[in-house]
């Protein structure tokens, strides 16, 4: 979930958020004013909102140990997925302009002789595993459903297979023959 800082300064951190939990307290009371939330959501309420590390790291704790735990394995896949999309970043959300130091990934169609050339972060893609059945699930940037590679039937091929992920993209569903065999 983060390049930095480092995993034991993470956990460490998580000493910070001891009060999470996903009851979701909706009433309460201010001396002799009573009050109650208009809806449910607001046990989240002390997760931190920002896309830096820190954040994406508490957050990211937070849905591990709270999330419902699927029943098989399909389930478990659609679970992780929604889990992951509290975690895109869409282009543009924070930008880095280049006098100000940072920029990470370019985007396209703005250079260093535009006006306003700026950098931003953003997912380039969400992948997931599934060990067990060998089976690798990925999103790009471009699309919002995950393609399915069986790699147990990759296995055996004379050479590497290179197909562009916005291809296999636009296929949808398993994408194991475009890979098999590639044309």
């Amino acid at each position: 979930m983060t390049n930095g800082p480092s995993f034991d300064w993470h956990l460490t951190n998580l000493n910070n958020y001891t009060f999470l939990n996903n009851v979701d307290r909706s009433s309460g009371t201010f001396g002799k004013l009573k009050v109650v939330q208009p809806d449910s959501g607001i046990a989240t309420a002390g997760l931190p909102s920002s896309s830096t590390s820190v954040g994406r790291f508490v957050r990211a704790a937070y849905y591990a140990e709270y999330t419902e735990k699927a029943d098989d394995p399909d389930a478990a896949i659609v679970t992780l997925a929604h889990i992951m999309n509290n975690f895109d970043r869409p282009r543009g959300v924070s930008i880095d302009y280049p006098t100000e130091g940072g920029g990470h990934m370019e985007v396209p169609g703005l250079s260093e002789t535009s006006d306003n050339p700026y950098a931003t972060e953003f997912t380039s893609w969400t992948s997931l595993s599934d060990l067990a059945r060998t089976l690798f699930f990925v999103r790009e940037y471009g699309s919002l459903n995950f393609i399915r590679i069986d790699l147990s039937a990759l296995r055996g091929l004379d050479a590497p297979r290179i197909v562009p992920l916005s291809k296999l993209s636009q296929a949808m569903g398993d994408v194991t023959d475009i890979l098999r065999n590639p044309a």
